[in-house]
């Protein structure tokens, strides 16, 4: 069974530059964004390319991207996205899958049935969110990105250690 790590935290708190910092200490292994699925699919119905747009068209299509998204997890339940990308790991030959935006509890359980589970929390200068269910009793380890780029490499380093990853 594949290792997953499900990393949560506040918007802005840090979580991509964590799961970066941990792709990089471990062999075979990937970043993936429960967000980028839903990316991938406003693009083709809107034909966009998320990537080239400048600030301001950003901006233009947030809220419908934002309304696009909600109404699908209203829709289908919000297990939708991250079942999704379960199928799609299960399919790829890395033994490690990092996924930075972690959100509900319903994620996890999809997770929790496919892969082995490491649950990280980043806790960073901002640390209210609006759009995240209370994971802290799913939590595992937490890293504080509010602490120095070094002090937070050798904490991940440590952990991957232990873990044996």
């Amino acid at each position: 069974m594949n290792n997953i790590i499900l990393i949560t935290g506040a918007d802005g708190s840090g979580k991509d530059t964590v799961a970066k910092l941990i792709a990089k200490e471990i062999q075979n292994s990937s970043i993936h964004s429960i967000k980028g699925i839903c990316v991938g699919m406003y693009q083709d119905l809107v034909s966009v390319n998320w990537n080239k747009l400048s600030g301001a068209e950003k901006r233009i299509h947030r809220p419908v991207f934002s309304n696009f998204c909600e109404g699908i997890k209203i829709t289908l339940g919000k297990r939708v996205f991250a079942e999704y990308l379960a199928k799609k790991l299960e399919s790829q030959d890395d033994t490690t899958f990092i996924v930075p935006d972690w959100r509900f509890k319903e994620e996890y359980e999809v997770f929790r049935e496919k892969f082995n589970l490491i649950k990280v929390k980043v806790i960073g200068t901002n640390n209210e969110s609006v759009i995240t269910d209370d994971l802290s009793e799913y939590v595992c380890w937490e890293i504080d990105s509010r602490d120095s780029i070094e002090r937070t490499k050798k904490t991940i380093k440590s952990r991957i250690e232990t873990l044996g990853l």
